[in-house]
C-alpha cells in the first residue's frame, strides 16, 4: 500500500470534554518500514519522524536506550493530521496528546491510541505557532507566536482565550524592553516560572505565568541559533537545543556544559548521562535521531533513514475525575468525591487531585457537577 492511500476498514465516533464528535478511520495506513503500532498507558518518550516530506509519523521511543519501539501515530495523511514542520508536543487533557504545527497554524490533538481527534486550536489566535507549555497548576496552556512576538494563554480544559485579548495575548512581544522577539521553545520549570527561548535577544528569559511580568533573564550567557526544544529534568537542569548545538544549565541558570551538534530540533537527557539529539537536516552529522555524549560525540545512529523533528517525554493527563484510573467516570468516582469536597478554594486533600476537573486547586460543586455529567 503506498503512503499515500488509505484504507478505512471501519470508523469510529468520539466525545471528549472540550471536543466536539468526530468521525476518523480506526485502521490507518501503515507504511512498510514502520514498527508496529501501540498506545501509551500512561507515559511515553514521543519523536516525530518524517520521510523526505509528508506524510510524517509519531513514534514511541525506549525510554533508557532511545531506540525506535512503536509507532504512535501511523504515516496517514491527511487522516493522522500531520503536517510538518512539528514542533512541540505536549499531554493535552483527558489522556490526550498535542503536537504544534505551524503551518496551518493548529495544535492537533490525538487520543491516547495514537487516533486524530481534531485541532485543538487553529486560526489566528495560534499564528505561526512554535512552543507549547502547560502550566504547573495545570489550568492553562501557554502558546508562543513566533510571528507576532507574543505569548498566548489558553484555558487548559476548554480552550478558551485567558490573557489580556480576546485571542489570548499574554506576553506581548511589542511591550516595552524585555518585549520578546521570536519566541520559540518554552517550559515551565519547578518553581512554576514560564521559561521562553527568545531568538532575537539570544536568551532564556523568565516570566510569571499568573501575570504574564517579566521576572528576569533566566541565565547570562547567549543561546544563539533557533531555540527549538528545552528540556527540564527531574533534577531540575535545564537542556537547550539551538542553532549550533546543545546547552546545559544548573536550575538557577549556570551553564554547566555544552557540545557542537548541526541545527538540533529536539533534545532530551537519558538516565545514563547521554543524550538523546534529532535534525532534518542533511549537512553536519545528518538528518536523524542519535544518541550522543556530553562531549558531543555521537555514540550511537538510532535512525537516519528519515529527518526527526520534536522530541518529548510525555505523561498523560488522566480523565478528569476518573479516581480509580479505568478511564472513565462511574459512581465509584462520585464516592471518592465524597471524601474530598472542601468547597471552593479550600485546599486539596491529598490523593483529591483526581477530583478536581477543572484544575483550580479545589473540590467543589462545578467539580461535582462536571462529574455529574460525564458519570457512565
Amino acid at each position: 500500500m503506498s503512503t499515500g492511500s488509505v484504507t478505512k476498514i471501519a470508523t469510529w465516533s468520539i466525545v471528549l470534554a472540550g471536543m466536539v464528535s468526530i468521525t476518523a478511520p480506526s485502521s490507518p495506513a501503515q507504511g512498510p518500514d514502520d514498527p508496529p503500532r501501540s498506545t501509551i498507558d500512561t507515559e511515553a518518550l514521543l519523536a516525530i519522524a518524517q520521510s523526505d516530506g509528508l506524510p510524517a509519523t509519531i513514534r514511541i521511543l525506549n525510554p533508557m536506550t532511545g531506540a525506535v519501539q512503536a509507532t504512535f501515530v501511523p504515516r496517514d495523511f491527511p487522516n493522522n493530521g500531520m503536517l510538518l514542520p512539528a514542533t512541540d508536543i505536549q499531554p493535552g487533557p483527558n489522556r490526550t496528546v498535542l503536537v504544534a504545527q505551524p503551518i496551518g497554524d493548529k495544535i492537533a490533538q490525538y487520543d491516547d491510541h495514537g487516533n486524530f481527534l481534531g485541532n485543538y486550536l487553529e486560526g489566528p489566535i495560534v499564528n505561526n505557532i512554535r512552543g507549547i507549555a502547560r502550566s504547573a497548576d495545570g489550568g492553562f496552556l501557554f502558546t508562543s507566536d513566533w510571528t507576532g512576538d507574543n505569548v498566548h494563554r489558553f484555558r487548559f480544559l476548554n480552550r478558551t482565550p485567558a490573557g489580556s485579548s480576546p485571542d489570548g495575548e499574554f506576553i506581548v512581544g511589542m511591550q516595552p524592553p524585555p518585549a520578546l522577539d521570536q519566541p520559540y521553545a518554552m517550559a515551565v520549570l519547578g518553581d512554576g516560572a514560564l521559561l521562553v527561548g527568545d531568538i532575537g535577544a539570544r536568551r532564556l528569559k523568565l516570566f510569571d505565568p499568573g501575570s504574564g511580568a517579566f521576572i528576569a533573564l533566566f541565565s547570562e550567557a547567549n543561546v544563539t541559533g533557533d531555540i527549538t526544544d528545552i528540556d527540564v529534568m527531574p533534577n531540575g537542569d535545564v537542556v537547550v537545543a539551538h542553532g549550533p548545538g546543545v546547552s546545559i544549565f544548573s536550575p538557577t541558570g549556570e551553564l554547566i556544559d555544552s557540545f557542537a551538534f548541526r541545527a538540533p530540533n529536539g533534545v532530551h537527557r537519558l538516565a545514563d548521562g547521554t543524550f538523546l539529539v534529532t535534525s532534518e537536516i542533511s549537512v553536519g552529522q545528518g538528518r536523524g535521531l542519535f544518541r550522543v555524549s556530553i562531549a558531543g560525540a555521537i555514540l550511537e545512529t538510532l535512525d537516519n533513514t528519515r529527518g526527526y523533528g520534536a522530541l518529548e517525554n510525555v505523561r498523560l493527563v488522566p480523565i478528569g475525575g476518573d479516581c480509580n484510573n479505568d478511564r472513565s467516570i462511574t459512581t465509584a468516582d462520585l464516592e471518592e468525591f465524597a471524601g474530598c469536597s472542601g468547597g471552593p478554594e479550600s485546599p486539596l486533600e491529598k490523593g483529591c487531585a483526581c477530583s478536581d476537573t477543572d484544575f483550580d486547586n479545589d473540590a467543589d460543586l462545578l467539580d461535582f457537577a462536571e462529574m455529574q455529567r460525564r458519570v457512565q
